[in-house]
């Protein structure tokens, strides 16, 4: 890319790092549905949030290479970061919600059998 590029190229990539924002978006909303439903520990937080990083490090890496010739720009990390916010905003919270309260009528029912079964051994 250089300096003389015409401004509708640039903006074209700007909204095709957004794009790609609201895919890796995704793929954190996916991660914490896994948070969710293995646990909420420390361990699993930092372990998915570790993979994360790398995946949004390495995708991100490829991303401006074949997009932008190899040239790590600000303006479209920061544009991915927004996607990944703005999925997080309008679809991860949606996405969330129903998974929370499935966690919860599970753990209702296995404590309801846990007191069933020892009241039982009493």
């Amino acid at each position: 890319m250089s300096y003389s590029e015409p401004l509708i190229n640039q903006v074209y990539r700007f909204f095709l790092a957004v794009g790609f924002g609201v895919l890796m978006g995704a793929v954190y909303e996916l991660l914490s549905l896994l948070k969710i439903l293995l646990s909420e520990g420390r361990k699993t937080v930092v372990f998915t949030d570790i993979i994360f990083s790398v995946l949004f490090t390495v995708f991100s890496f490829f991303f401006m290479l074949v997009y932008n010739e190899g040239e790590a720009r600000a303006n479209l990390v920061v544009a991915q970061l927004a996607g990944v916010y703005v999925f997080h905003l309008t679809f991860g919270k949606r996405l969330i919600k129903p998974f929370i309260a499935l966690k919860g009528k599970i753990k209702r029912k296995t404590a309801k059998k846990r007191t069933k079964r020892n009241k039982n051994l009493i």
